[in-house]
């Protein structure tokens, strides 16, 4: 059974992806180096690193000790309403109609700074 699609849920782990990245090839470590630290697979980091695995709080952690980097530099702050996240959020809405995509993005671009996520 597979999980319903967020967009929200899932630029987020894009954006964590992209965060393990960094920090990862900064260091000039490989996936598979990272791998072997924290008991995952190569194809587990890639696929965490493209947004397209959704790891389990422990395995972040393990990650960011790994990495020798503060857990909070891996976490995405809140993207709702910055233009990557619309992007993104755009490129999920593909074949919907017209309509229901300018009122999902027209959504986001409204929500007040105090009240994202």
């Amino acid at each position: 059974m597979t999980e319903p699609q967020d967009p929200l849920v899932d630029a987020f782990y894009v954006a964590l992806g992209r965060r393990v990245q960094t920090e990862r090839a900064g260091r000039s470590m490989t996936q598979e180096t990272l791998a072997r630290r924290i008991g995952l697979t190569r194809s587990s980091i890639a696929n965490l690193e493209a947004g397209r695995q959704k790891i389990q709080v422990h395995i972040l952690v393990s990650i960011a000790s790994a990495l020798r980097v503060d857990l909070d530099r891996l976490i995405p702050e809140s993207e709702r309403g910055s233009e990557e996240l619309i992007t993104e959020v755009n490129k999920q809405l593909e074949g919907q109609p017209e309509s229901t995509r300018r009122f999902v993005l027209d959504s986001l671009r409204t929500i007040p700074e105090e009240e994202q996520v």
